[in-house]
């Protein structure tokens, strides 16, 4: 799983913090070194989240890291 995340983000903080709790494995880049990749996904909103095995999704969503941990 990727997480595309922004400095000073707080729901980037929220997620990578959830997903590090859910025993996710994930890498983290930086949405600003790789704006054509984040351009590519279509979102507009931080941190946008790239499963290996679901649809990417953008923002904290608790909801979506659970069910990716199950």
């Amino acid at each position: 799983m990727i997480i595309y995340s922004k400095d000073k983000c707080v729901q980037c903080k929220a997620t990578i913090k959830r997903a590090e709790a859910l025993g996710l494995s994930f890498m983290v880049c930086d949405a600003a070194e790789l704006p054509e990749d984040v351009a590519a996904l279509g979102f507009t909103q931080a941190p946008i989240v790239v499963p290996d095995n679901a649809p990417p999704f953008s923002g904290f969503r608790p909801d979506r890291l659970a069910a990716l941990a199950r």
